[in-house]
């Protein structure tokens, strides 16, 4: 609990506000520095933390992939939209050493995929889970259960070419899978529960977009598709809300220039 006012009070405060030129510049300010913090704070747990962190709650629908640069963690990222042309986005939300993921789509980046068996192996194309976050192992902040692991491992390795791991998830490490009624993550392992295998009506479509034929893959292969603040420049003291410290100037600047939210913000400021 912190002893002074908190953002939380000053987003209390603004909304309780008859609509002004004012409001709309207090409702604003408040919004874009909100933004501005999240994506600091994002940033510096990125950094600094050891054991994880998460910003997404229980339930969203996630991006999860190998975290390279921070084994044994997996990125949590937005999804990728189902259909969509792009790949994963950059910002992470959350980095896990273990999660389980519901209603599960695999995807494997076909340009990266093309790629990777032009190079023989050499490149590593965006490629993860898409579901949703129903638990999660992390400091002061779990929520279900991980179990250790599932039915049926799944494996990739883009550096395995031409080994159908090597462009798709696969279970028995030969045959690729779209997806999976849930997916169990630890410590860099993946496990699939009710794993979805691709039809052989669509592989033929996929090899010739990616530019491989069976023969090449080993023909007993099956594959599977592509799936689908700035920080406060002081320390506040440690019973203060850091977020408002940081807003507290601006909430001086629009007070000072609105004089019909004056009276409403100015006990914020004490």
């Amino acid at each position: 609990m912190f002893d002074g006012p908190t953002f939380a009070d000053a987003v209390r405060v603004a909304h309780t506000l008859p609509q002004s030129e004012g409001r709309t510049a207090l409702t604003r300010t408040l919004a874009a520095e909100k933004l501005v913090w999240d994506e600091e704070e994002r940033k510096r747990l990125r950094r600094e933390n050891e054991e994880g962190f998460l910003l997404v709650p229980e339930g969203a629908r996630v991006g999860v992939h190998l975290n390279r640069n921070k084994p044994p963690f997996f990125n949590v990222k937005k999804p990728r939209k189902p259909g969509g042309r792009s790949d994963f986005e950059f910002q992470t939300l959350g980095h896990l050493r273990a999660l389980v993921l519901s209603r599960v789509e695999f995807y494997v980046g076909i340009t990266g995929s093309i790629s990777t068996a032009k190079m023989g192996g050499s490149k590593t194309p965006y490629a993860g889970a898409v579901g949703n976050l129903v638990a999660a192992e992390i400091p002061d902040g779990s929520f279900g259960v991980v179990p250790d692991s599932g039915s049926a491992a799944i494996t990739y390795n883009p550096m395995a070419f031409p080994e159908w791991r090597s462009l798709f998830f696969c279970i028995n490490r030969d045959v690729p899978v779209t997806g999976a009624s849930e997916v169990v993550m630890r410590d860099w392992k993946l496990w699939a529960n009710g794993p979805v295998v691709m039809p052989d009506s669509e592989v033929d479509w996929y090899l010739e977009q990616i530019g491989v034929t069976r023969e090449e893959m080993g023909a007993g292969g099956r594959i599977a598709s592509f799936m689908r603040r700035r920080v406060a420049n002081r320390a506040p003291s440690f019973n203060s809300d850091p977020l408002f410290e940081v807003v507290r100037p601006h909430l001086i600047r629009v007070a000072y220039r609105y004089p019909e939210v004056r009276s409403a913000v100015l006990p914020l400021l004490g």
